[in-house]
């Protein structure tokens, strides 16, 4: 009760701010727009005295042109996610959500697309990476992964583990958030496969790369 009530203080003080920096950035290059939201989002994931340790970010593919899959469990799964990528990435969300819980103007900085309106061509033509919040692998939009599918992406699931302490239940002072990248699933793997199977797919992979070291 006290860390929500801390935080909601401090974004009050900080609401105004957030707000005419969307504004001046309104402009801007997609690229400038997404660094400044990402430095928004350590901000925040600061003040929530959030500390994210990355496992396994060798099973990245060294190439652009990915889908990052994160099975949305929190209300700061984005946040992390923009932490995470210093590169640009495009946001796929399964329903409209604010920013740093009060930025509605950042959502649209990013052009976050919220199913099940579909992503446009060009972000696939210009081999974009995108990372793609589900509440279940079976319920991700079918025409995106057609259009994974037809692009030829590789599928990395992202396992965040512990986020829900941050603020959702019983949050506690300081959380370490554990973030996981599985072994891609590659294209050759999923050639020929229905939308069905892929998700399945999705599924048994995630069941099977626990790992008990780093």
């Amino acid at each position: 009760m006290f860390k929500r009530a801390f935080v909601s203080i401090k974004l009050g003080f900080s609401a105004l701010i957030i707000y005419l920096t969307s504004l001046h950035t309104r402009k801007q290059s997609f690229n400038v727009r997404y660094e400044i939201a990402r430095l928004w989002a350590m901000w925040y994931l600061r003040i929530l005295k959030v500390k994210i340790k990355i496992h396994h970010k060798n099973h990245v593919p060294l190439k652009s042109g990915v889908a990052f899959i994160i099975l949305n469990e929190s209300s700061v799964d984005q946040e992390i996610a923009l932490s995470l990528f210093k590169h640009p990435t495009r946001h796929y969300l399964t329903q409209a959500r604010k920013l740093f819980k009060i930025s509605k103007a950042w959502q649209k900085r990013l052009e976050s697309t919220i199913n099940p309106a579909p992503l446009a061509l060009q972000h696939f033509e210009n081999s974009e990476d995108f990372v793609i919040f589900c509440d279940s692998y079976d319920g991700i939009n079918d025409h995106l992964m057609a259009q994974l599918i037809r692009y030829q992406y590789p599928m990395v699931l992202l396992s965040v583990d512990n986020a829900r302490r941050v603020v959702d239940d019983q949050p506690l002072p300081r959380v370490v958030v554990d973030v996981y990248f599985h072994i891609p699933i590659v294209y050759e793997e999923y050639e020929g496969l229905s939308i069905k199977q892929i998700k399945l797919m999705l599924l048994e992979r995630k069941e099977g790369n626990i790992y008990e070291y780093d």
